[in-house]
């Protein structure tokens, strides 16, 4: 992987840092509230990593459940919340779809 790409296991040591984080999404889940949280690694609450579309907007949300057992990559700050690597997806352009070919 290039400089500032790092595996969904890597993305606990970069907390803070403004990165892509790739792997395979295990799953999509959808809150009662209307947010979704991409897993990898694991399903929840084992995930290493998750993208986090909170309360999301406009129609490219819509399509984030067939990106299960794809490669993904997400672009963005890594913050932890509860305890895991996460990072807040608000645009489509933050996700690259095919994760192998991050920049």
């Amino acid at each position: 992987m290039g400089p500032g790409v790092y595996s969904d296991r890597e993305a606990a040591a970069h907390v803070g840092e403004t990165v892509t984080v790739v792997g395979t999404v295990i799953s999509v889940h959808r809150t009662k509230g209307g947010h979704i949280f991409i897993n990898f690694g694991s399903d929840y609450p084992h995930q290493t990593f998750s993208g986090a579309v909170l309360a999301p907007r406009g129609s490219w949300s819509r399509g984030l459940d067939s990106l299960v057992g794809r490669p993904v990559g997400i672009r963005g700050e890594i913050k932890r919340y509860k305890g895991q690597p996460e990072i807040v997806v608000e645009r489509a352009e933050q996700l690259v779809p095919d994760g192998s070919k991050a920049p």
